[in-house]
């Protein structure tokens, strides 16, 4: 049975230093990394870090809810679309994202303040934002902002 033998990637032919190998080793130990990253704009670094993609995950699932809860049929079976009513059970749902993401962006701050990095600066802004939404949720507060939004639409 034949038996193969594989060389090492530094290693040329007959065992001898490869010298291209080494000269492309130490250029990349020597570049300076920040150099050679592509440049990126403010705009699509948010939203390569999720800015975008947060806030349609954040609001988008209760304004789908809000709009189907909004839709009801009357008497004679037709659909009929109650835009008042979408407007107050957004009022009351939506305000409680909005105060969860003030409290994650809040607590996320803080962290980064405090020079903590990666995973303890997502798991403060996201007990920070799941805090705030709860507290905003017992406190009254989507209550409060449903009659608001009852208020200035009469």
């Amino acid at each position: 049975m034949p038996i193969e033998t594989v060389q090492p990637a530094l290693l040329g032919q007959n065992g001898r230093i490869n010298a291209r190998t080494q000269v492309a080793s130490a250029a990349v130990k020597n570049a300076n990394l920040r150099e050679l990253a592509p440049k990126v704009s403010p705009l699509s670094r948010a939203h390569i870090r999720g800015g975008v993609g947060n806030a349609v995950l954040t609001f988008v699932p209760s304004l789908v809810l809000d709009t189907v809860d909004s839709i009801q049929r009357d008497t004679q079976g037709k659909l009929k679309f109650d835009a008042r009513r979408l407007a107050i059970s957004s009022a009351r749902s939506q305000s409680g994202n909005l105060a969860g993401v003030i409290g994650s962006v809040a607590g996320t701050a803080i962290a980064l303040y405090f020079g903590l990095a990666a995973a303890p600066v997502i798991m403060v802004g996201l007990s920070m934002g799941f805090a705030a939404q709860v507290l905003w949720g017992f406190g009254g507060g989507s209550d409060y902002a449903g009659v608001t939004a009852e208020n200035l639409l009469r």
